[in-house]
């Protein structure tokens, strides 16, 4: 039953991982899309997308994923 359980814990842990994963291909795909569009930084694209995640009340990667639909 222990084993059962830590597979379990090992398992969530490793879909939570790979969840965060795409979200991070996905902001970096985004900023690639800012950088080449606007001219910006990577860093100055990073901040473009906070900041508009603030204003939406939005996570990174969801503004990130919404820009990559455009």
């Amino acid at each position: 039953v222990q084993q059962f359980a830590a597979r379990q814990a090992l398992a969530a842990e490793t879909a939570q991982l790979a969840e965060k994963l795409e979200e991070r291909k996905l902001i970096e795909r985004a900023k690639g899309v800012l950088m080449q569009r606007q001219g910006l930084s990577e860093e100055q694209a990073y901040r473009a997308l906070q900041a508009f995640a603030r204003r939406q009340q939005k996570r990174v990667a969801e503004v990130a994923a919404a820009l990559l639909k455009q």
